[in-house]
């Protein structure tokens, strides 16, 4: 990672915001993934780390899913990374892939969400604005999406060394926060607030300098314990040279600080994916999953107010919905929206209405397999009426469907003269049909208060 220092004397560093030294987000997306309740988690190899991924290494891994039955949500974090027409590909074919299968929805962020002031939702074009102009009108219910990204506590300050800057960085920073010693003045240190260094003294400052970038080049080991293993003795010898620099420098813990803010600044999918999992597994799919907080999150990137949340939830043009990701004093930071990104449809507006009927449907069709050949006559059309009701009352009974007696709930037909002709069944056909009344979230509460004048 590069660090840019203007001058010596300045203390806020800046990290490079995007480009190749924009950070990878799969290995912390994935830890952010679990922390908030995700279970199983599969991960579609698009290339190594030292290779740039193209937007076509996206698309190639997203075609190779059609195989793959078990995934319900599909995230691409490290799309992220792509520039912005790129992005946006790749988000066209994770929609369309979804709707193709009927099996999965996309969870999206917002590209460069990472925003930290609201005036920029005034400005145009602003990212939400981009978003919803370039994702498409295709398979938006089948899709939802996030913002703001959040910054995260997923990588403690303990975790960042010097190892995360590269070697000119390094360089520039020994400059940077001791130009005396860079030119060769001489510095009296303390020695008990310095480690010893292999053959280095405790006033030989740059020459820590010169072993971290020569570590950082070579990954050599000095000759120390023989007790040691390579690996052992390279992290020890790490851990020796961090720490004098700690000590030499205040300064350097500011550089540790804004890397590990940088890096902790996370999408928001992935928490969320983690979020639908725990939410499924204590209430049931049929739950919005809204008015939840976020593990392993200190707070949102940018802080909504409820009218920045009302242009996020409902656009009068496009009608893209976006949920909002809010903090809320004494509660933390809460997920707040459980649309699809088809928030015009009256049928598809929620993301759990959207899972609960993939999950029904899903589950009739597989249980439904053991049918197949099985002669078409009345007799199995009853075994599957049968079957399909006792599912959908055990779901009736959990609160996944709307009405106060199961007919009200749904309605299983199946035979000859109802969903089948005689065609039909001459040409192997068994016609099942399901309606269901799903239930829906309470998204607006509206109080109403009435003064009433003192009776005498």
């Amino acid at each position: 990672m590069a660090v840019t220092f203007p001058d010596a004397a300045r203390t806020s560093f800046e990290l490079a915001p995007e480009g190749d030294e924009s950070p990878f987000y799969l290995y912390n997306a994935v830890r952010l993934f679990y922390l908030n309740g995700g279970s199983t988690c599969y991960i579609v190899s698009v290339g190594d780390y030292d290779a740039t991924a193209t937007a076509d290494d996206f698309l190639n891994a997203i075609e190779s899913l059609v195989y793959e039955q078990d995934p319900t949500m599909l995230l691409c974090p490290d799309a992220l990374r792509l520039n912005q027409a790129d992005y946006y590909k790749v988000v066209q074919q994770m929609l369309a892939h979804c709707e193709n299968l009927q099996s999965r929805v996309a969870i999206l962020d917002v590209y460069r969400g990472a925003m930290t002031k609201s005036s920029g939702l005034a400005t145009t074009p602003n990212p939400i604005s981009v978003f919803r102009d370039n994702v498409g009108q295709n398979a938006l219910k089948y899709g939802t999406a996030y913002f703001p990204w959040v910054n995260s506590s997923v990588t403690a300050e303990s975790d960042i060394t010097f190892l995360n800057l590269d070697a000119a960085s390094l360089g520039l920073l020994r400059d940077s926060l001791n130009p005396a010693q860079a030119a060769g003045a001489s510095v009296t240190v303390v020695e008990a607030k310095v480690p010893k260094l292999g053959a280095a003294t405790a006033d030989d400052t740059e020459n820590i300098f010169d072993q971290a970038i020569t570590l950082l080049d070579n990954a050599t080991v000095v000759p120390g314990n023989p007790l040691l293993t390579a690996a052992e003795a390279l992290d020890a010898k790490r851990t020796a040279i961090n720490n004098s620099l700690l000590a030499l420098y205040p300064s350097y813990s500011l550089v540790i600080k804004s890397v590990a803010r940088y890096v902790n600044t996370l999408p928001v999918a992935s928490a969320m994916a983690g979020v639908y999992t725990s939410v499924d597994n204590s209430r049931g799919v049929w739950k919005a999953p809204a008015n939840v907080s976020l593990n392993a999150v200190v707070s949102p990137t940018l802080s909504l107010s409820d009218k920045n949340q009302d242009g996020l939830n409902i656009d009068a043009v496009s009608g893209k919905s976006i949920n909002a990701i809010r903090s809320f004093k004494g509660l933390g930071v809460l997920v707040w929206g459980a649309r699809t990104l088809d928030g015009n449809s009256q049928d598809w507006k929620y993301i759990n209405v959207r899972r609960t009927m993939i999950m029904i449907e899903q589950s009739i069709k597989l249980a439904a397999r053991a049918y197949v050949f099985e002669p078409n006559d009345a007799n199995t059309w009853s075994t599957v009426k049968s079957m399909i009701d006792s599912f959908l009352f055990n779901l009736w009974k959990q609160g996944a469907l709307a009405g106060s007696a199961p007919a009200d709930a749904y309605n299983v037909s199946v035979g000859l003269g109802s969903t089948m002709t005689a065609d039909d069944v001459l040409n192997g056909y068994l016609n099942v049909t399901v309606l269901v009344a799903l239930v829906r979230p309470a998204e607006f509460i509206v109080l109403t208060f009435q003064q009433q004048m003192q009776k005498s």
